[in-house]
């Protein structure tokens, strides 16, 4: 989703040099991966792969339409299976990324309702966790 607003902004402001869009990914994407070292976050992480069960072929599923979009996107190695006729190769992309949407709802959605029908907390960073993570 970071890539997409990026790719907004070069067609927006055509004019302005890429490597401010550039550096706003860095940030953008940076700050998120980041957030997985703080010690909550990374410890709630790994409970979540040790204890839950993770739907599989939902995950299969959003990793193959993530392929097949970046494939189309990008002109990679396959994507003659994909694109016919290049001049609709922005609709092609649009439609295969309703589907790589849909998994990552689904896929939050089952971890969700897992975590509701087991009682699980989540965790929120609060004035103690924050305290906690200081001391």
């Amino acid at each position: 989703m970071f890539g997409r607003g990026i790719s907004w902004g070069l067609d927006y402001f055509p004019d302005e040099p890429k490597l401010y869009f550039r550096i706003i990914s860095i940030v953008l994407i940076g700050v998120t991966a980041c957030a997985l070292l703080l010690p909550v976050i990374h410890r709630e992480v790994i409970r979540r792969f040790r204890q839950e069960s993770l739907p599989v072929w939902d995950i299969l599923l959003l990793v193959l339409y993530f392929v097949i979009v970046d494939t189309i996107e990008h002109h990679r190695l396959f994507a003659f299976l994909f694109v016919y006729d290049t001049a609709r190769t922005d609709l092609l992309e649009e439609l295969f990324e309703l589907p790589f949407m849909f998994s990552l709802f689904a896929i939050a959605f089952l971890l969700q309702r897992n975590e509701k029908q087991t009682g699980t907390k989540t965790v929120s960073i609060s004035h103690s966790a924050l305290h906690d993570i200081r001391n």
